[in-house]
């Protein structure tokens, strides 16, 4: 384990070069012919599904509350559309299956007004078949199904790297800079090596070799995984099924939530909480890394394993082996001989000492910058160093706020977040509607002229982070925005709006439908996506369902389970923290408040930990954020739920 750096991260770099880094890696990309007819076909047509039944999901989500004829008629159309796409990628039977909801939703749709209660039911419940669910369903089928198999007509490489790998270049990896599909595949093969089959479009990586298939969506909407994992047993030899153990736990380790079944290890990640773009590339390249350490395990294990008694004591040291990679990103080996990860993991478990005194380090160093602490329930070793902090440090450098003086890391009391504000020039005005998910994914910077200022923060290269001011008007739209690129070196460059939008594009934070704003927002509010409105309700919050079912609390929740919604149904309002459409229909339809706060993350066995902003007074009767408090909500905390906001209120 190498120690904790500061700043200067070895991650992925720019394509050819965004930015003027001289430290960035930069990704090379050699184009072929392009792939056969049939393999176009069949990857667009799946990028249109998975387009299509995203904006049919939102759509009768946003339609729940008082569906029409009109939103029928829509939705009818949207699957008469999508066809021949769920013909070609999940198959006719399935068609057939859309073609029949369809013909029912037109014949809805040719009703003036209103929908009656059967005919709603059929296009916004989401505990019945509905477009809603249906497009839930054929989301998930499409992203099951095996595409057709091309030969490689793209070339990646990296500067200055030994790899190269050939893959399968579907559209969108032509550009100025690096898509962030290619920094995930960059940083897969870095994690585990070249996969046998590689594919990559603009928003989407597929990963295969034998019995494993990685995917990442990087689009993936709100309650949907973003990152799935499918493998399948290797052999039935005892040291074999460790290995296939060994992926399981090691997953879960790396906070997937993980089913077997019939020799089969499936995983997900993203779908319990929301994730940052950046967050969700990493589990992707952990994925793949842990898939790849399984198929080369079972010749180590034989020497690791030998000196067990019983099953049990086996597994242990399996878990403990998983519990290492899930803390490195790789297998604590040491020489190459047969017992090479034994006297890794013997070299481990001796610094465990070492790694509890440098995990007291790094949380005085956070605190003394009032950023997160290095989670307890997380093992420390270079993977979760570089995740909890190197990560954080650095882009806390990049903003300003934090700093080093004499080989010490120090908050800087110059550090204004509200700087870049004068600078801040009209967001363009079709773009001011879409802005919900990069606004759910920011924190309050400030206040001025009497309106909520929000500051989101994305990694956008090795050593380079994209941070956008966004000034909310009176409706609580953006209305102005200003943006650059900075590094922890502080070397900062603007950037045009229309370059940032295009940056939020790419990570999937700029939403395919306009919003209504919300209008002026509480300052110490939590900002989230309203799901529900109605008038603003208090109460008491619980973690449980059955609770939620007597019908005098909030229910918080990662998000809203088929088993939970009739419980749900009766408790004062929902808080998901990645609801997404389902949550958003499943809310209107039962006629209580709902907001989404996907900043949210649940502390093991604990609560919901959410970060609020500490105000001090800034210029011309403003206020600004310059720190931030982490709130822990237990069970039976009181808080305020204003759905048509938006926002959550923690009261005393």
């Amino acid at each position: 384990m190498r120690p904790a750096r500061f700043g200067a991260l070895a991650l992925c770099g720019a394509f050819p070069a965004f930015a003027a880094n001289a430290a960035a890696e930069t990704f090379l990309v050699r184009r072929g012919a392009v792939p056969p007819p049939a393999v176009q076909e069949w990857y667009s047509s799946l990028d249109a599904l998975l387009t299509g039944v995203d904006a049919l999901a939102l759509r009768s989500a946003a339609a729940a509350a008082a569906p029409s004829g009109a939103d029928a008629a829509y939705a009818a159309s949207r699957l008469s559309g999508l066809l021949e796409h769920v013909s070609r990628v999940v198959g006719p039977s399935a068609a057939a299956g859309v073609k029949e909801v369809s013909e029912k939703l037109a014949a809805a749709g040719r009703t003036d007004g209103p929908l009656g209660p059967a005919d709603a039911a059929l296009l916004a419940d989401a505990a019945s078949r509905s477009a809603l669910r249906l497009a839930g369903t054929l989301r998930e089928r499409a992203l099951e199904a095996t595409g057709p198999r091309a030969a490689p007509n793209a070339l990646l490489s990296e500067d200055g790297a030994d790899w190269e790998l050939p893959f399968l270049a579907v559209d969108g990896v032509d550009g100025p800079r690096a898509t962030p599909a290619l920094a995930a595949l960059a940083a897969a093969v870095r994690a585990g090596g070249a996969p046998e089959q590689a594919a990559a479009s603009r928003r989407r990586v597929w990963t295969r070799s034998a019995g494993v298939e990685v995917f990442l969506d990087l689009w993936a909407p709100p309650g949907s995984p973003s990152v799935r994992v499918r493998a399948e047993a290797p052999g039935p030899g005892s040291l074999e099924q460790s290995a296939f153990y060994f992926l399981a736990r090691a997953l879960f380790e790396c906070g997937f939530s993980v089913s077997a079944e019939s020799g089969i290890v499936r995983a997900a990640f993203g779908a319990e909480r929301a994730a940052d773009p950046e967050e969700r590339a990493e589990r992707f390249a952990s994925a793949w890394g842990a898939a790849s350490a399984s198929r080369r395990l079972a010749p180590l294990l034989k020497a690791h394993l030998s000196e067990t008694l019983t099953r049990r004591q086996g597994e242990e040291r399996v878990e403990a082996l998983a519990r290492a990679f899930a803390a490195e990103g790789s297998l604590p080996v040491v020489g190459s001989g047969p017992d090479a990860l034994d006297k890794g993991m013997a070299a481990w478990m001796t610094r465990a000492g070492a790694r509890q005194a440098l995990r007291s380090r790094m949380d005085a160093d956070l605190s003394a910058l009032g950023l997160p602490l290095f989670p307890a329930g997380d093992p420390v070793g270079q993977r979760t160093i570089d995740l909890r902090f190197n990560g954080p440090v650095a882009a806390a450098m990049a903003r300003g706020e934090a700093r080093k003086a004499g080989g010490r890391l120090l908050r800087d009391p110059r550090w204004d977040p509200l700087d870049r504000l004068a600078a801040a020039v009209p967001v363009p005005g079709p773009m001011r509607r879409r802005l919900g998910p990069a606004l759910a994914r920011s924190l309050p910077a400030g206040v001025a002229a009497g309106r909520r200022v929000e500051r989101g923060q994305w990694r956008v290269g090795p050593d380079a982070w994209l941070i956008v001011l966004f000034a909310r008007g009176d409706d609580g739209l953006p209305s102005r925005m200003a943006a650059e690129v900075a590094s922890s070196a502080l070397a900062r460059r603007s950037v045009s709006p229309a370059d940032a939008l295009a940056r939020l594009e790419e990570f999937g934070l700029v939403a395919g439908s306009e919003a209504e704003g919300p209008g002026a927002l509480p300052f110490d509010a939590v900002a989230g996506t309203p799901l529900a409105g109605g008038a603003p309700v208090e109460g008491p919050l619980t973690f449980d369902a059955a609770r939620a079912a007597e019908g005098k609390l909030i229910f918080a929740t990662p998000f809203l389970s088929s088993r939970d919604m009739q419980s749900a149904a009766k408790a004062r309002a929902v808080v998901p923290t990645a609801g997404g459409p389902q949550a958003q229909a499943f809310a209107a339809r039962a006629g209580i408040p709902g907001v989404d706060v996907p900043r949210g993350s649940w502390d093991e066995g604990t609560g919901l930990m959410l970060e609020l902003p500490l105000w001090k007074a800034g210029p011309g009767g403003g206020r600004v954020a310059s720190e931030r408090r982490r709130a822990l909500l237990r069970e039976g905390d009181k808080v305020r739920v204003d759905g048509r906001r938006g926002t959550l209120e923690i009261l005393p």
